[in-house]
């Protein structure tokens, strides 16, 4: 007995060092983890376990002895357990070995601007900082791989790995779909990396081409961007591979600029059942986002982001997500304290109260115009605002961190906004009297009163906003923004007699005006016939408001004009009509809201024509024989208010105009219920809106 102590205690002498099985980063950190199974941290993170024997020196092992060879027996496990150990450690190791090769891969492809990074993988902080819906994917993903051993193991069988698989699979799609960009680019794109995902972002001389395209077409417009800051936020942003969680919403900002920029600069015919122009941007930087906008959380990104989202929508001839989108700005501007300047934070410097007051104005002029094209109420009253408007200042020369630029009506574009915000109030006027639950929609004492106010500001504060420049030659920004102040408040004009101009019981004063009205827009747009094949945001408003002339036109040519002494305006209106007419055509082939308005007057449009052939060759044989409102069907958009507007069909049988109509619309060819595609994809049939 004695003997056999002795051996034991020099047997433990001579037994070999601690052999840690920890993966490298454990053992950095001094923690505990086994080999067998991936540890605790990697688990979490989703990521393989990098485990290995330490490198040591080569120590030298008694043979063991009888009491050894017994407890190594029973702590020992089976030969087919460690077989499957020795299998995982070794599949791990090899999709480590993978992962680092992608991402060397990646750090190489970036030119000398990317920022390159020193280890293969993605800091900690560039991947936690990120709170999205993919946070939680990588924990899941590996907590199902060892429950599936397990139930391997206990000879179970999982009834819902089929399902699972099935859901994968969509996912995997969706972000197919995602990476992919919506148009042949001139360059690759390379792959920007947001959580667990990479995502497509352009060339730097395609991302130029949509920079530059943006702030020369779309925000003198819509001026809530400064360029400065935006460039300047951009270069970081170039540089890297992470995106970091404070750089997701300018993120998302860039990729609705893209999508914006897309669905504007195409010019190749309208191919209706594609997706839209940008149609991938958009849904690349809705994933991003996720539930950020429903957080009432906001900053001054989150409103410029949204205020494009909805121009965007809107674009793409969606009025429904179009409204909800500039409903969630109106929201997000009150909980962010927009709306009332003087409860601003003191510590603001003069650049930064400039840009507030510019997003705020922009989304109170896109929400009254939304509102009022959709028939529904504006987000933002009069009463709860205490902003004041920015100055006149040349956004080119305003940088962040400098004293503000003096002021330059001639290169700045703020008096167009300060145009669009007074444009706004006045439709909010004409929304409340007119259209609202408790307005007077047949009062022709406020439609004169309304009328009367919109030609006054035109007549007298107009001429007073310098526009057009005096010390610099005249440019097309000056010209367009010029045409786009007057036939907007030409169409508002146009709106609150509709009604009666549709119902053809207007008398002469009322049909006089509005055939005015009409054909001096006609006549204004035709100067810019040219532009229609222009890659430019001005299409989408020849488009507008050509069809709201074409309709008052139409009007006044199925009526017998001499029963109200205007005889005389016909030749001037059937001109005018067929012109418009032309040019609507032009915008449908390459413009999908031309087309869809284009189809909506199709029956109106066929109806005046034939109405006008026939008067050509008998004079005498006019549409003043027959009773007023024959025609009333053949207008659409008698009301503003659209109720069912945005419903989408189902499947089976419905009612409709006294007919019984069966919908063919199948939602088992989209991915998900929840999908956007199931959204804006379906054909619905009704007419659209009037876009104001």
């Amino acid at each position: 007995m004695p003997q056999d102590d002795s051996n034991t205690v020099q047997s433990k002498r001579l037994r070999g060092k601690y052999v840690s099985q920890a993966c490298v980063q454990c053992r950095q950190r001094k923690l505990k983890c086994s080999g067998a199974f991936p540890c605790q941290r990697c688990t979490l993170r989703g990521q393989p376990c990098h485990f290995g024997h330490n490198a040591g020196g080569n120590v030298t092992i008694e043979q063991p002895t009888g009491n050894q060879i017994l407890r190594s027996t029973r702590q020992s496990p089976s030969p087919a357990l460690q077989l499957q150990r020795s299998s995982s450690s070794s599949v791990e190791a090899r999709l480590g070995r993978l992962e680092a090769k992608l991402d060397a891969l990646l750090s190489a492809r970036g030119d000398d601007t990317f920022r390159s990074n020193a280890s293969s993988e993605a800091p900690p902080e560039a991947t936690e900082d990120f709170q999205g819906d993919t946070t939680f994917e990588a924990p899941l993903s590996a907590l199902n791989a060892n429950l599936e051993s397990v139930k391997a193991q206990l000879g179970l069988q999982d009834s819902t790995r089929t399902a699972r698989l099935s859901v994968s699979s969509q996912h995997e799609s969706q972000d197919q779909q995602i990476t992919s960009p919506s148009i042949a680019l001139s360059e690759p794109v390379r792959g920007l990396r947001v959580g667990s995902r990479f995502l497509p972002f352009p060339s730097p001389r395609d991302y130029s081409e949509y920079i530059d395209f943006f702030f020369e077409d779309i925000n003198p417009c819509h001026s809530c961007v400064n360029e400065a800051a935006f460039r300047q936020s951009n270069k970081k942003l170039r540089r890297c591979i992470f995106a970091r969680g404070d750089d997701i919403c300018f993120l998302a900002l860039n990729y609705i600029i893209f999508a914006c920029a897309d669905i504007l600069r195409n010019v190749e015919p309208v191919q209706q059942p594609l997706p839209c122009p940008g149609w991938n941007w958009f849904l690349a930087a809705d994933s991003l986002l996720g539930k950020r906008k429903l957080s009432g959380q906001a900053d001054l990104c989150l409103i410029q982001f949204l205020i494009y989202e909805a121009f965007y929508l809107m674009h793409a001839d969606k009025s429904s997500a179009a409204y909800n989108a500039i409903g969630i700005a109106c929201r997000l501007s009150f909980q962010f304290g927009l709306h009332n300047q003087p409860r601003w934070d003191q510590r603001c410097d003069p650049f930064s109260i400039h840009m507030r007051q510019r997003v705020f104005w922009t989304v109170y002029f896109v929400d009254r115009r939304i509102a009022l094209s959709c028939g529904r109420p504006y987000g933002i009253r009069d009463s709860d605002i205490r902003v004041e408007k920015p100055a006149w200042l040349h956004d080119k020369a305003l940088s962040p961190g400098h004293p503000l630029p003096p002021s330059d009506p001639d290169r700045s574009a703020i008096m167009y906004l300060i145009c669009m915000a007074e444009f706004g109030k006045l439709a909010g006027d004409v929304w409340d009297t007119m259209f609202a639950a408790n307005g007077d929609t047949f009062s022709t004492e406020a439609v004169a009163i309304l009328d009367a106010k919109i030609r006054h500001w035109l007549e007298n504060t107009l001429p007073k906003i310098p526009l057009l420049p005096s010390q610099i030659p005249l440019t097309q920004r000056h010209r367009r923004q010029q045409l786009l102040v007057d036939t907007r408040l030409f169409h508002l004009r146009l709106l609150l007699h509709r009604r009666e101009m549709v119902s053809l019981s207007y008398n002469a004063t009322v049909g006089l005006l509005c055939g005015n009205l009409a054909t001096n827009i006609v006549r204004r747009l035709e100067e810019h016939r040219l532009e229609i094949n222009q890659p430019s945001s001005f299409r989408f408003h020849l488009a507008t408001t050509l069809g709201g002339a074409i309709l008052i036109l139409a009007t006044l040519l199925c009526r017998d004009l001499t029963t109200i002494g205007l005889q005389d305006r016909h030749a001037i209106f059937s001109k005018s009509f067929h012109t418009a007419v032309e040019m609507l055509k032009e915008l449908a082939q390459v413009l999908r809201a031309a087309r869809r308005i284009a189809d909506d007057l199709d029956t109106v449009v066929n109806s005046v024509t034939s109405i006008l052939l026939r008067s050509s060759f008998s004079p005498q044989n006019n549409i003043g024989q027959l009773p007023e409102g024959t025609f009333d069907n053949f207008f659409p958009h008698t009301d503003a208010d659209v109720a069912n507007l945005g419903q989408l069909p189902e499947s089976g049988v419905s009612e409709m105009g006294g007919q019984t109509v069966e919908s063919t619309f199948n939602y088992d060819i989209f991915a998900t219920l929840d999908s956007w595609d199931s959204y804006f994809q379906a054909n619905t049939g009704d007419p659209g809106v009037p876009w104001i």
